[in-house]
C-alpha cells in the first residue's frame, strides 16, 4: 500500500482474491456506510488503498481471533 509509484495491477489482483479466500471480510467492507460497489477497473488508487487497508484489519482480526482460541477480547 505504501509502494511508489503505486502499482494498482498488483493491488486489484491482491484485493481480487482477498475477496475471493475472504468473503466475510469481502461483505463487511462492502455494507460500511459510503462504500460504494465499483467494478476492479474502475478503482482509484484511494479507493485501492481503502479496501486493502480494511482487508488487512479484517485479517489482522481474523488472526488474533484464531489465536485466542475463538474468544473476543
Amino acid at each position: 500500500m505504501q509502494k511508489k509509484p503505486f502499482d494498482t495491477d498488483i493491488a486489484r489482483r491482491q484485493i481480487a482474491s482477498n475477496n475471493m479466500n475472504h468473503p466475510d471480510i469481502f461483505f463487511a467492507i462492502s455494507v460500511m456506510p459510503g462504500t460504494v460497489q465499483k467494478s476492479a477497473d474502475t478503482l482509484t488508487p484511494d479507493d485501492m488503498i481503502f479496501t486493502l487497508s480494511h482487508q488487512l484489519d479484517g485479517l489482522v482480526g481474523k488472526e488474533l481471533e484464531a489465536r485466542s482460541g475463538g474468544r473476543r477480547s
